[in-house]
């Protein structure tokens, strides 16, 4: 369960609901529930043959990585596609041109997600692409009012003044 980001939550609702399909940047800091928040959204939205969640493997994202994606868009899908590009800032320069080509034209329902803490790191040509959902820290009294029912008030008070956001 992610706490907050309520406006971001029905954003990407309506997005789901809505829309035929697109590519969409989820930034913010690292740690605020970005990727947590999408995780939970899509996969109550599609099967789990077609949600793809693409994560670093040792600090990057691969040009192999970006041709499999390619090819599991041009595979014919009777449901809704996603594909969640965690931290996609580790993206190779290699990894995002082969990602153009496809975010021109993505397929009818299909939709590309990246999530990111360092969006300038995304090459600019992506990012026109990409519609920007910003993320920010979630305030202490909705974190305080989650937790109330949850701890005790002094170690609510503790935890709420030694990780704000």
């Amino acid at each position: 369960m992610v706490i907050g980001h309520k406006q971001q939550k029905e954003t990407l609702e309506q997005i789901l609901n809505n829309y035929e399909n697109g590519g969409f940047l989820l930034c913010g800091p690292d740690g605020i529930g970005k990727f947590s928040l999408l995780k939970e959204i899509t996969e109550k939205k599609t099967t789990k043959d077609n949600l793809i969640i693409i994560e670093p493997l040792n600090g990057f994202i691969s040009k192999d990585t970006s041709e499999l994606l390619r090819n599991f868009t041009l595979l014919s899908s009777r449901g809704l596609r996603i594909i969640v590009i965690n931290e996609a800032h580790t993206l190779t320069d290699e990894a995002q041109n082969l990602l153009l080509k496809i975010l021109e034209e993505i397929p009818s329902r299909t939709f590309f997600f990246f999530v990111a803490s360092r969006p300038q790191k995304i090459l600019p040509t992506i990012r026109s692409r990409l519609q920007t959902l910003k993320f920010g820290p979630v305030g202490n009294e909705e974190i305080k009012n989650w937790l109330e029912a949850r701890a005790d008030k002094k170690e609510l008070k503790t935890a709420c003044e030694m990780f704000p956001g």
